[in-house]
């Protein structure tokens, strides 16, 4: 990490917003956190805040969020990560790409195709609102019955999907 806390060694500005998610939510490091209803190992959400200071300013109507690239990684910040990022945003240098195509993956840094399955079903999604995420054990496209025909059609059909779940499957 630089002094502007950006990560060392990418193309591309990295900016962690924390290494230890268990850490950022209060909980032990090894500690499980589910989304099981009612049961000791729930914790609330936390919004997190940053600021990027650019040393060349840019206008709020030239940010687009959609063109960042913002993605998690499990086991650890460390080289060779497991990178789960929104489906199409490349890798950063520090992603192990050897665990792409691997199972169900159809990832593959040859056709620039990334955190996609066979199926064409998403790594990482990004919801433009509050999301009630499925309960523990249920599959998303069980708890939002319009997911799947939307993330298989790349977006284009059922464009608001969020707003039709089952509130049966879905935590708070």
């Amino acid at each position: 990490m630089n002094s502007n806390k950006i990560e060392n060694g990418q193309d591309y500005a990295v900016i962690p917003l924390f290494d230890d998610a268990h850490n950022a939510l209060g909980r032990d490091r090894y500690e499980q956190i589910n989304t099981i209803k009612d049961h000791s190992a729930n914790t609330n959400p936390k919004n997190i805040s940053f600021t990027i200071k650019f040393s060349n300013p840019i206008s709020v109507d030239e940010l687009n969020i959609n063109k960042l690239n913002v993605f998690i990684f499990v086991e650890g910040n460390r080289n060779q990560r497991k990178e789960i990022h929104i489906v199409g945003y490349q890798p950063t240098k520090l992603a192990n790409t050897d665990l792409f195509g691997g199972n169900n993956d159809d990832s593959s840094t040859s056709r620039k195709r990334y955190y996609i399955s066979k199926d064409n079903l998403a790594w990482g999604i990004m919801v433009p609102t509050d999301f009630k995420w499925p309960l523990e054990y249920v599959n998303i496209k069980s708890a939002y019955s319009l997911f799947e025909s939307w993330v298989t059609s790349g977006g284009t059909k059922n464009e608001e999907w969020w707003k039709t779940f089952d509130s049966s499957r879905v935590y708070k």
